[in-house]
Formats: C-alpha cells, sequence, structure tokens
C-alpha cells in the first residue's frame, strides 16, 4: 500500500514531465511567434511615419524642381566672391578663403527668397546650426538595402535631421542663389581642404573630410541619396555630384575611402551630362577636373 501511495504522485510528476516536454516545441514557437508580431508592429509604425515623412516631404518640394529660369547677374560683391574661388590654383591662405565665405554667405542672405527664413543673426549661425546636425547624424552608408526601413530611413533623412525649415532653408539657397552658390560651393570645397590647417571642430563651418566623406557616399552610393539628387533640377544635380565626386576622390588621395566607393561609374556619368547640360559657371572647371580624376583611375 505504501508503494501503491508513492507511485501515484510519481507518476503524476512524470506524466507532467512527459507532457511539458512534448509540448515544450509548441511553447517556444508560441513565444517565438510573439515576439516576432511585437517586433513587426514596431518596424511597422516606423515605416508607416518615414512614409508619411516622405508624402509631406514630395508634396513639399513637388513644385521646386522646374528648372531654374535663369540666373542673376553677378554684382560687385559677387565678383569678389568669384575671385577668391577662382584663386584655388593660387593656393589662396586661411584667411583669404574665410573671408571669401562670409562675405559670399552675406549675399545669399540679402536674397529676397531668404527673407521669410527670420534670418536675424544672420545667415551664418543658421549655417553652422545645419552644419552641426548633418555631421552629427550621418546617413546609412553601407547595407542600406539590408532592409525597407533603412532605405526609407535614407530617402528621409534630411527631412528628420534637419526639420522643415531648415531644408527648404538649403533648398532656396541651392536653387535661388545662381552664380552665388556656385561661389559658395567652390569656396566650401576650398576650405574643407585646409581642415588641418585652418580648421578647428568649434571654427568658422568645420568641415572634416571624414565627415565629409559619408555623405558624398550616400549620395553616390545609396538608394536614398540617389533620390535626392535625381528629384532635383540639373543644375543642382550636377553640382552635387561633382562635389561627392571630388571630396571621394579626395579621401582615395588620403586614403580613408573605407567603403571602398568606386568612382569610376559616377564620373563617367557626370562627363556625359556636363557636354549636354546648361553652361554653368565653372563649367570649364568642373569638366578639367572630372577627366583628370577619369584618367588617374584609367591609369591605375
Amino acid at each position: 500500500m505504501r508503494l501503491m501511495a508513492l507511485a501515484i504522485p510519481i507518476g503524476a510528476i512524470l506524466l507532467g514531465a512527459l507532457l511539458v516536454i512534448f509540448n515544450w516545441k509548441a511553447m517556444v514557437r508560441s513565444a517565438a511567434e510573439e515576439m516576432f508580431a511585437a517586433e513587426r508592429s514596431r518596424y511597422l509604425e516606423k515605416i508607416n511615419r518615414l512614409e508619411n515623412e516622405l508624402a509631406e516631404l514630395s508634396a513639399m518640394v513637388r513644385d521646386n524642381t522646374a528648372e531654374p529660369a535663369g540666373l542673376p547677374a553677378e554684382n560687385a560683391a559677387s565678383a569678389t566672391a568669384r575671385s577668391r574661388a577662382e584663386a584655388a590654383g593660387g593656393e589662396p591662405g586661411c584667411q583669404d578663403i574665410e573671408a571669401g565665405l562670409r562675405q559670399a554667405i552675406e549675399e545669399l542672405a540679402a536674397l529676397p527668397s531668404l527673407q521669410k527664413y527670420g534670418l536675424g543673426d544672420g545667415l551664418l549661425p543658421r549655417l553652422e546650426m545645419i552644419r552641426k546636425k548633418l555631421l552629427d547624424h550621418p546617413p546609412i552608408v553601407v547595407r542600406e538595402t539590408d532592409s525597407l526601413y533603412s532605405i526609407l530611413t535614407n530617402t528621409a533623412h534630411f527631412y528628420r535631421v534637419l526639420g522643415r525649415d531648415d531644408l527648404m532653408l538649403l533648398h532656396d539657397i541651392i536653387t535661388g542663389g545662381g552664380e552665388k552658390t556656385e561661389d559658395l560651393l567652390a569656396l566650401l570645397y576650398q576650405w574643407s581642404g585646409k581642415y588641418d590647417e585652418c580648421g578647428k571642430e568649434d571654427g568658422l563651418l568645420a568641415l572634416p573630410l571624414d565627415r565629409l566623406y559619408e555623405y558624398a557616399g550616400f549620395f553616390l552610393n545609396t538608394l536614398g541619396g540617389q533620390a535626392y539628387i535625381f528629384r532635383r533640377d540639373t543644375r543642382t544635380r550636377i553640382l552635387a555630384r561633382y562635389y561627392c565626386i571630388m571630396i571621394i576622390d579626395r579621401a582615395n588621395a588620403r586614403v580613408i575611402n573605407r567603403h571602398g566607393i568606386d568612382l569610376r561609374p559616377a564620373v563617367d556619368a557626370l562627363l556625359q551630362e556636363l557636354k549636354v547640360a546648361p553652361r554653368l559657371k565653372y563649367h570649364s572647371m568642373y569638366l578639367e577636373n572630372l577627366t583628370a580624376i577619369k584618367a588617374r583611375y584609367a591609369a591605375g
């Protein structure tokens, strides 16, 4: 009788253990499915939010992608900025480039299209805030296509990082500045090349090469970056691609092309576009530099 009394609870324990063993896979599967469903729900929520941001961004720029009707006439101040930009071959010093930058930015700040942004403290402090936001929050450059979320994140990168007002300010500077914008970009490229000599993290529009490289790779080598470029007018598209190529070429020269970006397809494509594009202020310089890069890479 005593053995039977012991056998009953032992049998119940063994039976319970067997039931747990046989149901273990189902229990694990159920828990995993619940975790997957929760994670999927979170990603869908993020994707929906990004899609809404993209829809708003598309609506915001839909009417601003036409070719510019014309470029503004050059005045005495922009001629001074132009002369400094063209002095690249003469190795201008830090003070020369900084003075040119400040003057070019002041000229852009006077554009009627920028008055709506309330630049009471000037355009330079606003550009400095934009610079810091962008450099502190780089886009995804590698493995972008691993997930739809990464692609959408890149496609809405500038809207997410800058917000509507700063994004539209940059848009109006680039599309409405005409030759002044070309002057500014030429000066910024010179300035970034002298970062080790002139630049400081807290200095005037500090643009270290390793940070610029990420954005150049983003525009040339990702779906999100190329989507930004191909929504722009011809002039803006050419300038963006040209300076991205120049930045990555500089990174190659300093052996910091850590993503291994191949410039040759981008150079070939831009050379073809420049041959049929409307003439830009520094059109000859762009063609000359790109042709030199093409020849250098062809020679190995």
